[in-house]
């Protein structure tokens, strides 16, 4: 609920410092005020007055003052009846976390009158989600191999097509749950996978010679622990190769950070080594994002100088791309955890950057998840894609849940077009995969259950994710042919099982059409019911079939 000061088009380097003390003071001056005016009219002509014992009445201006102190104000229609009780209480706690001085100060309204406000202008439950229809059958179609253990417990977060022992992609996987990095090569008359390290809770796997030794390395965005926590024990592991033992060696770049969620590598001042980009997402406390200068003279001793680039927690997946032609490398940010906006970090050189919204979903139930950047209409500049399908904090089918174009128009913030409704939409690709020269889209879903909230009612599917995958038959594959410049066909490629946080494109098998690896994630076992179906393994290859069938 409570919200940061709305930012303009240019957002200072430390995004948010001095926010917390401007939008306490701010508070505090509009309190006074209002305390000051009461009994003051409402816009209806009334005074809203819910019960409260406290010494005066609150009034919906209190409210919406309140509840947009630090992220954008949530209208009662955003959620159902039922839910707005936790979602206030939980909000409370928010505040508590990231401005303890606003919470300590005992000028918030009482929680129970805020929270009557929302139930009582609430819905009963929220509207299904408008999925677009499908499209006229496609020449695209694809294989199912499944590879990896029929496991329900797996946790892959990431899965990328990858250089590792051939002329042909193998797949680099990274599983939160079972500890490990691995190379699965797909190709060939047997899998073979390779465990490159252990690492205790592995979000991100970015490969890069980090050394300069002309030996593949890799860096680590390592989380801690799969599950929710305000620990600081998030960190960046460099597994650095080995060439006399062929074995990675995990050297721990920083440590004692919140769960780091994402991480880029590029050389982003122009002095001929790597520099790192790290989103910590930490949880209610402990986020940041953090730009580390590689000042490095031994291998042996590595030494990066960090920077704060933006205060928040949420800080969720990270690009890298020239956004505004200047010849030099950019860092796209996507914020979640109630603030869901995508901010551009412009790099001014020599290690310097300015933020810039590109876009601001003004809902802080969004839900953002996945990104990539990729020219969708074919103007030669960068365009992002995004999704939004986080449905871990309300167990809801959720409307707003879709996938969306950012599109690049040379200033910010960028246009937005949602491309389609998409439930539990949580990664994406840009791909031409039906080979007619221009970009396609393909977007996975994760739609998890758990017998925890309104998921344990089971009298309609919106309420209830278990039920709505299968009763539903909501896709959990898609992709999206565009026919004309910015002009989709929905096409299903899986329905129901909704367990997919990552995909990848690359010809894998080298016959001229683009294929996708998607990866498993479950929560079973951990206090949530079995997945609807069981899952086949670890990792799937969606092999496209258009070149097979054209000859």
């Amino acid at each position: 609920m409570p919200r940061r000061k709305r930012r303009r088009s240019k957002l200072p380097v430390f995004v948010t410092a001095g926010v917390v003390t401007a939008a306490l003071a701010g508070w505090l001056i509009l309190r006074q005020s209002a305390e000051d005016a009461l009994p003051a009219p409402e816009r209806s002509g009334e005074q809203a007055d819910f019960g409260t014992p406290s010494r005066k009445s609150i009034t919906e201006s209190d409210i919406r003052r309140f509840c947009s102190t630090c992220h954008v104000f949530a209208e009662p229609s955003l959620m159902p009846k039922i839910v707005w009780p936790a979602v206030v209480d939980r909000m409370y706690r928010f505040v508590g976390a990231q401005l303890p001085e606003l919470a300590r100060s005992g000028v918030m309204p009482d929680r129970r009158a805020v929270e009557a406000w929302f139930v009582k202008l609430a819905p009963e439950e929220l509207p299904p989600p408008a999925i677009k229809p499908e499209g006229p059958p496609s020449n695209v179609r694809f294989s199912r191999h499944d590879f990896g253990g029929k496991s329900s417990m797996h946790g892959v977060s990431q899965t990328t097509f990858i250089r590792y022992s051939g002329l042909l992609p193998d797949v680099l996987v990274a599983d939160l749950r079972a500890g490990n990095i691995s190379v699965f090569q797909v190709t060939g008359p047997a899998l073979e996978r390779e465990v490159l390290a252990k690492i205790s809770a592995p979000a991100r796997v970015e490969p890069v010679d980090l050394d300069g030794d002309g030996h593949d390395d890799f860096v680590v965005a390592n989380l801690g622990r799969f599950e929710p926590s305000n620990e600081r024990i998030g960190q960046v592991v460099w597994l650095r190769y080995v060439p006399e033992t062929a074995v990675y060696e995990p050297i721990i770049l920083a440590q004692d950070l919140g769960r780091v969620a994402d991480l880029r590598a590029a050389d982003m001042d122009g002095d001929g080594d790597v520099d790192l980009v790290v989103a910590v997402f930490g949880w209610t406390e402990a986020g940041e994002l953090l730009y580390f200068e590689n000042r490095t003279a031994d291998f042996s001793r590595p030494e990066f100088r960090r920077r704060k680039l933006d205060r928040r927690t949420g800080a969720m997946r990270l690009q890298l791309a020239d956004l505004n032609g200047d010849g030099l490398t950019d860092i796209i940010a996507l914020f979640s955890q109630a603030y869901e906006d995508v901010v551009a970090f412009l790099n001014e050189g020599d290690g310097n950057f300015s933020g810039t919204l590109v876009y601001e979903a003004r809902n802080p139930d969004f839900g953002f998840s996945g990104m990539q950047i990729a020219d969708i209409d074919g103007d030669g500049d960068h365009d992002i894609l995004v999704t939004n399908g986080d449905s871990t904090d309300i167990e809801l089918l959720k409307p707003q849940h879709g996938v969306r174009l950012l599109e690049n128009r040379g200033s910010f913030p960028f246009e937005p077009h949602l491309l389609t409704a998409f439930p539990g939409a949580y990664d994406v690709a840009a791909a031409d995969l039906d080979n007619d020269g221009d970009q396609d889209i393909v977007a996975v879903a994760w739609l998890p259950v758990s017998n925890e909230g309104p998921s344990a009612r089971r009298d309609t599917p919106h309420f209830d994710l278990y039920n709505a995958r299968d009763l539903l038959r909501l896709s959990s594959i898609i992709w999206l042919e565009q026919t004309a410049p910015l002009v989709f066909d929905y096409h299903t490629i899986e329905k129901i099982y909704g367990d997919h946080v990552t995909v990848d494109v690359a010809d894998y098998d080298g016959d001229g059409d683009l294929d996708l690896v998607t990866g498993n994630l479950s929560l079973d076992g951990m206090g949530a019911p079995p997945q609807l179906p069981a899952r086949p393994g670890e990792i799937t290859i969606w092999e496209n079939t258009l070149i097979q069938q054209q000859e």
